[in-house]
């Protein structure tokens, strides 16, 4: 792992990143010899049939007590209430909405 300090960071950013895409190794930033953050390499986005792996494609909802039209209002109503609660005050972190079938 290699460290590097906040302000040599600043002026190298973009070899820093790139070395970083080249190695694969984690870099940590330091201020005053402390450690205030982790630059590490992006794990490559995976599809729902490789998250699903053999089950992909198997699943099937049925008799579900809502329609897709209804559920899409829940989804509206939820993320609308949220927004209202995030407008309240710092603390709070936006839920991402749950994928459906």
């Amino acid at each position: 792992m290699l460290k590097i300090p906040v302000s040599k960071f600043k002026a190298t950013c973009a070899a820093v990143l790139d070395e970083v895409e080249r190695t694969g190794r984690t870099v940590t930033i330091t201020k005053r010899g402390k450690p205030i953050a982790e630059i590490k390499p992006a794990r490559p986005q995976r599809t729902v049939a490789e998250a699903m792996g053999c089950m992909a494609g198997t699943a099937e909802i049925v008799n579900s007590p809502w329609t897709e039209e209804e559920l899409d209002e829940i989804e509206a109503e939820w993320l609308k209430n949220w927004d209202e609660i995030e407008a309240k005050g710092p603390g709070h972190r936006r839920p991402q909405p749950v994928g459906r079938c």
